[in-house]
């Protein structure tokens, strides 16, 4: 009998995983710090208050030129001395570095007035059921910006119907403001009337220029005088 000698070989093949690069770190860097900064109000006048507030993400720690909080977020009052720009800024600095904000509040010059400027008229007869118009002429207080901020009238009139009088103020830049309807309840048995009227409609405007009142009179057969009038304006 003939044998066969049968060999059986076995590979053992190895294969290895699939390449890898190099194992670096792909830790993310940390945020800087974002900073919100605001100032209520903006514009103030000489030696009036504005309030900062701020608030910060991504930080631990602020420092800022009108405190000496550290706090990440507040609001601190400050009183705007100086004329022209003032300008605040923080830094906050966290993990990610550091950040810096800035914000300028304007003041808005020294608060004035212009003085009681009033004018006397002669026979001032107020059309009956119609209207008229009296000016005066208004210049800024020296060293002032000659803004307004309100603006208070004075007249002096006497009428059979004082209800039927109606009042409107005209700027020098134009806008018109009623400053009394017709139909107002008023009364006075002496006949004659002084009334004080203010108004903050003119606010921004410049004071400098013509005033113009109208006063109407809205009841056909009465008649009425306007005696005196005047204006002063505040602002800065």
């Amino acid at each position: 009998m003939k044998k066969l000698l049968i060999l059986f070989t076995t590979f053992l093949i190895a294969s290895c995983g699939g390449g890898g690069g190099g194992g670096g770190d792909s830790t993310p860097a940390a945020p800087s710090p974002i900073i919100t900064l605001s100032a209520e109000p903006i514009l103030v006048l000489v030696n009036s208050t504005s309030t900062l507030t701020w608030s910060s993400t991504n930080s631990t720690a602020c420092s800022a030129s009108w405190t000496n909080k550290t706090s990440t977020s507040g609001s601190e009052e400050v009183t705007i001395s100086t004329a022209g720009d003032n300008a605040y800024s923080i830094t906050c600095t966290g993990a990610g570095g550091s950040s810096t904000k800035s914000i300028t509040a304007n003041n808005l010059g020294t608060f004035v007035n212009t003085g009681f400027l009033s004018t006397t008229i002669s026979n001032g007869s107020i059309p009956d059921n119609s209207y008229g118009t009296v000016t005066q002429s208004v210049s800024k207080p020296s060293g002032s910006n000659g803004i307004v901020e309100f603006v208070t009238i004075g007249i002096d009139f006497a009428h059979a119907q004082p209800w039927s009088v109606g009042l409107r103020l005209q700027s020098p830049g134009g806008t018109v403001v009623n400053l009394m309807q017709p139909f107002t309840q008023i009364n006075n048995p002496g006949g004659g009337y002084w009334i004080n009227i203010g108004a903050s409609a003119f606010y921004g405007e410049s004071m400098e220029g013509t005033w113009t009142l109208e006063i109407s009179d809205y009841s056909a057969g009465t008649v009425g005088t306007l005696n005196r009038w005047g204006i002063r304006v505040y602002g800065n």
